[in-house]
């Protein structure tokens, strides 16, 4: 009898031939269902695994030196090889200014050198290294002249000398020694009365000149050549003597002195007498001479009291305009002395000023008057007129005549001529507006003054 067939009862999927993702590339698998019961495949299904994406880490720039490589500031992955790296190459060296090192100078005979080195400007390596020769100068000779050698010290002969080194073509010369002279003699001392004398006998070297001996002579002492002296009586102030006896050649003396008398006061004189005046004191010097000799022996000084001022009483002035005054004072009937203070004159104080116009044969003034003392000054004088004002036709009056004569004038100037300005009206032009202006001046002067 068949039986049915059961079907295929599916397990639980599983994961095969799985690729793992990388930081740019996906993944994959793939998911499998078999039979729980048979193991038969029922299924495949690829499955996708997204890529993971770069693990970035960053690294520092380098500067390059002048032989190792450099790099900007780059990053990189953990998981794999992804770099924006980017190499710099060395700078290369940068020679400096060359340098010289290992110096050995030369002398007058041997050559010296040193090193001729080149070092790089930024990292201090040694690029180039140079032996450079100094060559020997050859001696540089002092002419020396010729020393003769004498008694005591040595000579030699001309020679060279080098001003480098210590090159040297010297030879010396020995001393000669030296020759006595005759003795001579030297420090005498003369004997004295009572004392020996001496002196020293010497010899030199008669080619040098140094002392070789010397010996101490002794010369006898002389005794006293006496001189007789007559004696003196003594006085008020100076001492005297008996006869007495002296050697002319030193001190020896038998003489003996008596002492000054003393002064004998005389009676007081009075000297270099000063009056005192009022306020000063007086004075004079007492004064002692001695009777016999008129030493002065004393002198004091005496004071004369000032007897003050012997004053008069002055009354005070007033000072006025032009005038000075003073105070109250007092004065000294004997001396100058006063207390009298000057009051200086006050001066005028005018008023307002006038000014007084010239007038025919009259000057013109400005005037003002003192308010104290009503005195009058003038100043700023102006000449007289040599014309009267208005006089047109110059016949020393004014009149109707006048302005016709100048009415003619504006028409014929030449004909008609003035002696002045004669522009009456004061408008700055002479025309016939002033003659008629003038002609009513002979009519009305106070309404139609005249302007000069």
């Amino acid at each position: 009898m068949a039986i049915d067939a059961t079907g295929h009862t599916a397990a639980d999927a599983v994961e095969e031939n799985r690729v793992e993702p990388s930081c740019t590339v996906n993944g994959s698998y793939d998911s499998v269902v078999y039979c729980a019961t048979c193991g038969v495949e029922l299924s495949r299904e690829a499955k996708t695994l997204d890529a993971l994406g770069h693990d970035i880490v960053a690294h520092e720039a380098q500067a390059p030196t002048c032989t190792e490589i450099g790099w900007d500031a780059y990053e990189t992955c953990s998981r794999c090889d992804y770099t924006t790296y980017k190499q710099k190459h060395p700078n290369g060296h940068n020679p400096s200014v060359t340098k010289e090192e290992n110096r050995i100078e030369e002398t007058c005979t041997i050559n010296g050198s040193y090193d001729s080195v080149v070092y790089c400007s930024v990292c201090d390596k040694e690029l180039s290294r140079e032996n450079k020769v100094i060559a020997a100068p050859g001696h540089n000779l002092v002419h020396h002249d010729a020393k003769e050698a004498t008694c005591t010290e040595i000579g030699w002969n001309a020679y060279d000398t080098c001003r480098a080194c210590d090159y040297t073509t010297y030879a010396e010369i020995p001393a000669h020694g030296h020759t006595a002279a005759d003795a001579v003699e030297e420090n005498r001392v003369e004997p004295s009365c009572t004392a020996n004398g001496s002196y020293d006998s010497v010899v030199y070297c008669a080619t040098c000149g140094v002392e070789l001996s010397r010996e101490a002579k002794t010369l006898d002492a002389l005794g006293h050549d006496i001189v007789a002296h007559e004696a003196q009586a003594p006085t008020c102030t100076e001492i005297g003597w008996d006869a007495y006896e002296t050697c002319s050649r030193c001190d020896y003396t038998t003489y003996k002195q008596k002492h000054p008398n003393g002064h004998n006061p005389s009676v007081t004189k009075e000297e270099n007498r000063i009056e005192e005046t009022c306020t000063i004191n007086g004075s004079y010097d007492s004064v002692v001479y001695c009777s016999v000799c008129d030493k002065e022996l004393s002198r004091e000084n005496k004071v004369i009291a000032a007897p003050g001022h012997n004053l008069v009483h002055h009354d005070a002035k007033e000072a006025t305009c032009t005038e000075i005054g003073w105070n109250a004072y007092d004065e000294c009937r004997v001396c100058d002395y006063t207390t009298y203070v000057e009051i200086p004159a006050l001066g005028h104080k005018y008023g307002e000023s006038t000014i007084v116009e010239p007038e025919y044969q009259k000057e013109g003034y400005t005037t003002h008057t003192c308010s104290v003392c009503n005195h009058e000054e003038k100043y700023d004088i102006t000449d007289a007129l040599t014309y009267v004002l208005g006089d047109a036709d110059g016949n020393e009056t004014i009149d109707s005549d006048d302005a016709i004569y100048l009415l003619f004038h504006t028409l014929l100037p030449e004909q008609y001529p003035v002696n002045q300005k004669c522009d009456f009206d004061g408008d700055g032009d002479l025309d016939s507006d002033d003659a008629i202006y003038l002609l009513y001046h002979t009519l009305l002067l106070e309404k139609y003054p005249l302007h000069k």
